[in-house]
């Protein structure tokens, strides 16, 4: 007789809407690059354009995926590749403050960030740590004609730190640099 009440009850509290609470769904979480140097105002980072110094990432599913940040702007040279935002340089320890002339001598760099996975959504990045200041500079190079052209060179400043910005084995990842860039047609897998 109880388990018919019981499950006559649940039956009844089903059809009227009441329920078991379920597990609240990720908050909303947001990432900014922040740029400094060269001015870029307009320039696309993976789609989004930068405003006022700055492109912010929204995700409502509580983190945001890692992957590359990819810059692009018509006003440089036109160089049929994507420039990739470099993280780290190889043989700079993570969170170095690299120059322009350090960063354009490296040869060899990673671009994989980790992505971005909070605390309060059940990841192990602060809160706080939803942002990253990315410097710009130009390289003179030859355009696609062979025209004399300047080309963005773009890097974290400080390089991002393993915690919450960098792939955990960097080492397996770092790519040719030229000129302190790394250039990709397609796509560049990270992880």
């Amino acid at each position: 007789m109880n388990k018919l009440l019981v499950a006559s009850a649940a039956f009844t509290l089903g059809l009227t809407g009441i329920v078991a609470p379920s597990q609240a769904a990720p908050a909303p979480v947001s990432f900014t690059l922040n740029f400094v140097g060269v001015s870029c105002e307009g320039c696309t980072v993976n789609g989004e354009k930068i405003k006022n110094g700055s492109v912010t990432f929204t995700s409502d599913t509580g983190s945001i995926p890692p992957g590359v940040f990819m810059i692009s702007n018509p006003k440089f040279g036109f160089m049929d590749a994507n420039t990739v935002i470099v993280m780290q340089y190889k043989g700079k320890a993570v969170g170095s403050k690299m120059s322009r002339k350090e960063a354009v001598a490296a040869k060899r760099a990673s671009s994989c960030w980790v992505g971005f996975n909070p605390v309060s959504n059940g990841g192990t990045d602060s809160p706080t740590e939803n942002s990253m200041t990315i410097r710009l500079s130009t390289v003179k190079d030859k355009d696609m004609s062979g025209k004399t052209t300047k080309s963005i060179l773009s890097w974290a400043k400080p390089t991002a730190t393993v915690k919450g910005q960098l792939m955990e084995k960097p080492s397996s990842k770092f790519l040719p640099a030229d000129k302190g860039r790394i250039m990709i047609n397609g796509d560049l897998a990270c992880g």
